[in-house]
């Protein structure tokens, strides 16, 4: 489950995921709250906590145990998950798909894209559009 996770451009469905219908339904509120909040900067694991109504440390324990990541790698791969999305989807520029993504800096955007998929945003988009 976590490999998959980790390994997934897209967002995963929580029910290929979880086992227990109560973890399916925390990574449905999980994923839906970093969903909602995509664009925004300041999004990070107290509001997260906040979002799906667990405490941070709860969450934190959680999140370990279904896909073996902290809640703040948690959101942050699933902001690189949907960047990556939108580089495959639209011909926007790199900066304007990482404001998209709540990443204000595109320095620091392009170098997380780098190393969660081994390729700069540019990059990915060229070897994606070449498939």
């Amino acid at each position: 489950m976590r490999e998959r996770f980790s390994r997934e451009i897209i967002t995963v469905e929580p029910s290929e995921i979880t086992v227990n219908p109560l973890d399916e339904q925390l990574l449905q509120q999980a994923i839906q709250a970093v969903e909602d909040h995509m664009d925004d900067f300041e999004f990070g694991v107290e509001a997260f906590s906040a979002a799906v109504n667990v405490a941070s440390r709860t969450l934190r324990y959680k999140l370990k145990a279904l896909v073996d990541q902290s809640p703040q790698v948690f959101i942050r791969t699933l902001r690189f998950k949907r960047a990556a999305q939108l580089l495959r989807e639209s011909n926007d520029p790199v900066g304007d798909i990482a404001a998209r993504v709540g990443y204000l800096e595109p320095t620091n955007f392009s170098r997380g894209f780098k190393q969660q998929f081994g390729a700069s945003p540019s990059e990915y988009r060229a070897a994606r559009g070449a498939e």
